[in-house]
């Protein structure tokens, strides 16, 4: 039976042991071997990782930063200032790109994560929480489809 693999807790290690099958955003880990220094090896997506590439791309096992405070901000407009806001929206600018330059499979849920606070941004200038909450809501159903709870 595979395994969704995560970051432990937020840690630098993974939640399971790992093995063929398993998965990593979605992906399913092919092969598995040891090179002859003792440096563990993954395919994933037909892309190779060493172990530290491994441990990079695993998804935290928490939500997101960023659509936490957009869905603070849903429940209770006057909890987060605009500033906050802002800074949200960029920090998850920022993010967004980092994903996708490390690892295309989690770059999918930082857009929705991106969008969620750019709109929640924009929304506090006019009406536009509805759009907010529907990137909130692709971004926890992405998660869902892929394991990442």
């Amino acid at each position: 039976m595979s395994k969704k693999i995560t970051r432990f807790q937020g840690t630098k290690y993974s939640n399971e042991y790992i093995e063929l099958g398993d998965t990593v955003c979605g992906w399913a880990i092919t092969q598995i071997w040891v090179s002859s220094v003792g440096c563990p090896f993954f395919v994933i997506g037909g892309r190779e990782y060493s172990w530290e590439e491994l441990l990079l791309a695993l998804p935290d096992a928490t939500m997101n930063k960023h659509i936490e405070l957009v869905k603070k901000w849903l429940d209770d407009p006057s909890s987060v200032n605009k500033e906050e806001l802002k800074a949200n929206r960029d920090s998850a600018l920022d993010a967004q790109a980092k994903a996708f330059a490390d690892n295309a499979a989690n770059g999918a849920a930082y857009y929705n994560a991106y969008n969620a606070a750019y709109y929640a941004y924009v929304a506090s200038n006019w009406n536009g929480s509805d759009i907010a909450a529907g990137y909130v809501k692709k971004y926890e159903e992405l998660l869902e489809e892929r394991g990442n709870e």
